[in-house]
């Protein structure tokens, strides 16, 4: 099976209800882990970053919005405990060495690294300094930059990396997903691979799915009417549960049948569908039956073909009526 994480991102808008309730949602459809964006205006932005998506005019810029979407230490805690108690991974990414340290404080299992922060020396860096399970994206590297940061993560202990093919669009075109390069991944690197999904459409995670890929990253969302800036690249959670329905049904794969042990379940059914040796037409006593007079039909619980020679050159001992069984003690 596929391990599938629903990216909320910051899909709740600066809510803490609703992120509560993305996690509730998320778990309740199986799924195996939710992520998180962890951003900190003061350590990671400045007033010249600008939006990559404008969301709304209360937004004076993307410093401002970092700033009114994000949570305090104390609620993140409150929502690493809320995935544990619904046994689903808390999947972050983190922007900056502050908001890192304070989830490593936490004890976050799983870093999550976005496509633009492979570019964060600092950030690699940091969580290069301890044992961990790291995820990557690979949205706007090629294979050497990729390289590179995977030598940089693995210079003190060999971490757990996974890496996922990620196309750096919102929405992303269907024929720039890249589904070829999973196996690419995972032939250059000896790693698990996967996709981190930005079509807002399900084909391509049908797909992984399909193929038993290891990891599988998709945008959720509610369904409300609220801006946010991955909306029309995230899935919705009806999506997300035919997903995890066909993940699910993967398992399938290993279930082994024996097919000469499980045909004997059907002996009823097959006299049901068999066919059994009747007459064409109506005919008189005294007929000689020929081949032509012959004919099989439903149900199979009378006498079948390998008995027609008997019949042929057989005279009928009384009338018999063509819907009806033939029998041998109908002749001489």
């Amino acid at each position: 099976m596929t391990n599938i994480i629903a990216e909320i991102g910051l899909n709740h808008n600066g809510s803490f209800k609703k992120a509560k309730k993305y996690i509730v949602e998320c778990a309740k459809l199986g799924v195996w882990g939710v992520k998180f964006q962890i951003h900190n205006a003061k350590y990671e932005s400045t007033l010249e970053e600008k939006f990559r998506v404008k969301i709304s005019s209360k937004y004076k810029s993307r410093y401002d919005y970092w700033k009114k979407t994000s949570f305090t230490y104390a609620e993140w805690k409150k929502l690493f405990n809320l995935c544990k108690k619904k046994k689903i991974k808390f999947v972050i990414s983190p922007f900056s060495i502050h908001t890192a340290s304070q989830m490593e404080e936490i004890g976050v299992e799983y870093w999550k690294i976005g496509s633009g922060e492979l570019y964060n020396d600092q950030l690699i860096e940091f969580l290069s300094k301890k044992k961990r399970k790291i995820i990557m994206s690979s949205g706007m590297s090629n294979w050497l930059e990729l390289k590179n940061v995977y030598k940089k993560l693995n210079k003190n202990f060999k971490n757990e990396i996974i890496i996922l093919q990620c196309t750096s669009m919102y929405p992303c075109n269907l024929d720039e997903v890249g589904l070829n390069v999973i196996r690419e991944i995972k032939k250059k690197f000896k790693c698990k691979s996967g996709l981190s999904d930005h079509s807002g459409k399900i084909y391509p995670s049908l797909s992984v799915i399909a193929n038993q890929d290891d990891f599988l990253e998709v945008h959720v969302k509610l369904n409300d009417k609220s801006k946010f800036p991955d909306k029309s690249s995230s899935l919705t959670l009806e999506d997300l549960d035919l997903l995890q329905k066909y993940n699910n049904s993967m398992k399938l794969l290993n279930k082994k049948v024996n097919k000469d042990r499980v045909y004997r379940k059907f002996n009823k059914m097959r006299e049901l569908f068999g066919r059994s040796l009747t007459l064409k037409n109506n005919l008189k006593k005294g007929t000689i039956l020929k081949k032509e007079d012959l004919i099989l039909k439903k149900p199979g619980t009378g006498l079948g073909y390998k008995n027609l020679n008997f019949f042929i050159g057989k005279k009928l001992k009384q009338n018999i009526f063509h819907n009806e069984l033939l029998k041998k003690k109908y002749v001489i």
